[in-house]
Order: C-alpha cells, then structure tokens, then sequence
C-alpha cells in the first residue's frame, strides 16, 4: 500500500467495459484499496447510501443512464456529496471536460488509462477527501463541546440567580421584622419561620 495511505479505501468502479474495469480494479489494488464494479449506474446511488464508498470512478458514456447524470444523482445526495467523483474518458474536448466539472466531478482521467497518472490522482484526492473529512469532523466536536459549555455556564447562571433571590428574600424578611427586645428562643424561632418560607 502507498505510503500515503493509512488504511484501505472502498472505491465505487462505474464502468461497463470488463477490460477497462478489470484494468482499474488491479490499478486501486497497488493501493490496497477495495473496488466495487457496476456495469451500469442503475443501483450506484442506492449501494451508495446504504455502504458510502470513498470515491467514485465514474465512465461518462456508458449505456443507460451516464456518468455525468449519475454524477448528478449523487451530488444530489446530502450523505454522497463530499465524496469526490472522478471521470474516466476517452473524451478530450474542453467542452465534455468543463461539462464534467459542473456537473461536481473533481478530476477526469483519459483514455487510455496510464497506470501511474491514474494512482497518483487517486492518491491525491483521496488524502484532499479524508482532510476534508478531518476537518468536519474537528469542527462538530468543537460545536459540540461550545453547547456543552454554554449549557453549563446556563446551569451556573441559574443556580446563582436562585441563591441570590433565596438571599435577598430572607434579607426583606429580615428588615420587616419589628426591632423588639425577645427571648432568645423566640428570636430563633422566628428565624426559623423565615427560613422555613424559602426552602
């Protein structure tokens, strides 16, 4: 597996020609990564959901639906839409190219398929994908841990503001009661009523 890579990927192969498919398969196996094959993009989307790949290799002419729509399908998705979603072309116009980009790809290999051209932008986008997912990550348990905090300091506030009411109803108590020389017991005892009041 390439230095680069701390694990295996599951990388989604869209291709319905065996040997091009068969020939990117043993390409992701360099990497140690696991390629699920579909010769049509039917079922791409729904698989995708249910067990999320890592990446898409996506064929742009392909019978059925294409792999820009599918490209679409899945940009479309809120669970699919960080994963990044490589084209495979024999197409070099600028036009199918930029198309491609619109459509949410990140990157295009062309036709032929150049072994070490297609491992190191794999290999890229793959580290750009898990960063990314590093940073999202990051960022929600931060969010997370700010409401915690801001829920404690909340708490605190209320807790305070409770004790200080407590205090300062017993402080009006004590300033309406009659300056009267009293036995000790009854003195207590009236401090007593007051305290009783406020629990």
């Amino acid at each position: 597996m390439d230095s680069n890579s701390n694990y295996s990927h599951t990388i989604f192969v869209v291709e319905d020609n065996p040997v091009n498919a068969e020939l990117l398969v043993g390409i992701l196996q360099v990497d140690g990564h696991q390629a699920r094959v579909f010769d049509q993009g039917g079922q791409v989307v729904a698989e995708a959901i249910a067990h999320p790949p890592s990446m898409f290799l996506l064929d742009v002419r392909m019978s059925g639906i294409d792999g820009l729509s599918l490209c679409r399908l899945i940009k479309q998705q809120p669970s699919l839409a960080t994963i990044p979603v490589i084209f495979i072309t024999a197409l070099d116009d600028e036009a199918s190219i930029e198309e491609g980009f619109r459509n949410g790809a990140v990157d295009y290999i062309q036709k032929p398929v150049r072994v070490s051209e297609t491992l190191a932008r794999i290999r890229v986008h793959l580290q750009l994908y898990e960063a990314n997912r590093r940073i999202l990550r990051d960022s929600s348990e931060r969010a997370l841990m700010d409401i915690e905090l801001r829920q404690a300091l909340l708490n605190t506030l209320t807790i305070a503001r409770n004790e200080y009411k407590y205090v300062a109803d017993v402080e009006t108590d004590l300033q309406s009661l009659p300056f009267v020389m009293c036995h000790e017991g009854t003195l207590n005892q009236a401090f007593l009523n007051i305290s009783i009041r406020h629990i």
